[in-house]
């Protein structure tokens, strides 16, 4: 539910809930394309970093 609140100053201003202030969805399985993705370049780079690089 939005409600107004009035200041000391009398300006307003608008509350939200936490679920009507969110703007998108939130899915569980957004963790674990981090995680995954994350690791997946890690891992690039450890290959380009080796082949390129290493000594």
């Amino acid at each position: 539910m939005v409600t107004k609140q009035k200041l000391d100053d009398d300006t307003q201003r608008v509350v939200e809930e936490e679920n009507e202030a969110r703007q998108g969805v939130e899915l569980h399985a957004m963790r674990y394309v981090l995680a995954i993705s994350t690791i997946g370049a890690m891992v690039i780079l450890g290959i380009i970093w080796f082949v390129f690089y290493a000594t």
